[in-house]
């Protein structure tokens, strides 16, 4: 599984947006994840990530250089 946007704000809002605007299509599964926090972290969480992974659907401020993955086993995902 590897990470693709970054983001903050309201989660739902948020999802159905990005469906509508972000073209998910290569993509075989996408799944959100998600922390509820105060804004001032967020922010911060959300910049300090951007410095240093590469999120492709990120436009702005994305400078990092690194792919955020993860690995799981197929009964871990069903």
């Amino acid at each position: 599984m590897k990470g693709l946007y970054v983001g903050k704000g309201n989660i739902k809002n948020r999802i159905i947006s990005h469906f509508k605007k972000k073209d998910f299509s290569n993509e075989m599964i996408v799944y959100f994840t998600f922390i509820e926090m105060i804004n001032r972290r967020a922010k911060f969480l959300e910049q300090l990530l951007l410095d240093h992974f590469n999120f492709p659907f990120n436009k702005n401020e994305n400078n990092g250089k690194k792919k955020l993955c993860s690995y799981f086993s197929q009964i871990e995902v069903d």
